[in-house]
């Protein structure tokens, strides 16, 4: 979809590029290691999934953000803002509303 709407692969690389694959890197990451944390939540284990999600999210899924986002750039794949910075913001702007701490990590994506 994003191939025929995105005609100029402003939001995705063409196909066959290594910049394409990266995107897609960060966009199955958001999407496996973020999302599911979010969306998968029980009444009965609710409590124990959220403190989960804030403890994974200041740890080792947010060091991974930050290494994303490595030598000062603004987005993903460095001056220009993609698909990847979608799904990391939507991803991202869950934990800042149960942990006000996470806006100084999504402040690091630049829009």
């Amino acid at each position: 979809l994003m191939d025929r709407l995105d005609t100029k692969h402003e939001l995705l690389p063409a196909i066959g590029t290594p910049e394409r694959y990266k995107v897609l890197e960060v966009v199955q990451f958001a999407t496996t290691g973020l999302y599911p944390m979010l969306d998968f939540k029980p009444e009965a284990y609710r409590p124990a999934l959220e403190a989960f999600a804030r403890e994974q999210a200041n740890g080792p899924l947010l060091a991974h953000v930050e290494y994303l986002l490595r030598d000062g750039r603004s987005f993903v794949m460095g001056d220009r803002f993609t698909l990847a910075d979608c799904f990391l913001i939507f991803n991202l702007l869950a934990f800042v509303e149960s942990d006000p701490p996470m806006m100084a990590h999504l402040s690091l994506i630049h829009i």
